[in-house]
């Protein structure tokens, strides 16, 4: 699909919005048509450029935003987990697993938890405590 900002992408971008005070935010993430994963931003009526994330991907990225952080997962290319906060220099987190589908991001008792479908057909989870990622448990 191509997208408003230049560029394309093989599945619908993820997007969220943030609002600090009067600004807002838009953050888009993709991957491209070569499998790369970038974000951009629209703040104050600009685009910034693509930025790679570093990392590819034949799936859509998932984007979900709360309590002012910007969260990323996304299924590698070798079909492992990968996490990543948006907006800080480090890289991604490496969950392991082997997904059958792109994972999904969501709270659970007030805590951020990945969720995705595995090889046996079942949905796995782990959920980060502010500092870690507990181990895959089965969900359902």
């Amino acid at each position: 699909q191509p997208l408003p900002i230049g560029g394309a992408s093989v599945f619908y971008p993820a997007v969220v919005r943030e609002t600090n005070g009067e600004q807002k935010t838009v953050h888009i993430v993709r991957t491209g048509t070569d499998g790369v994963v970038s974000h951009a931003s629209y703040t104050d009526g600009l685009w910034s450029p693509w930025l790679s994330l570093g990392i590819s991907s034949n799936e859509k990225p998932t984007l979900f935003s709360t309590n002012g952080e910007r969260w990323l997962a996304i299924r590698g290319v070798d079909n492992a987990i990968y996490v990543k906060r948006l907006g800080e220099d480090a890289g991604f987190s490496a969950l392991g697993g082997v997904a059958v589908s792109a994972p999904h991001l969501k709270i659970v008792n007030q805590q951020l938890r990945v969720v995705m479908f595995g090889l046996d057909g079942k949905v796995y989870g782990r959920t980060w405590n502010g500092s870690g990622w507990s181990p895959w448990q089965v969900e359902l």
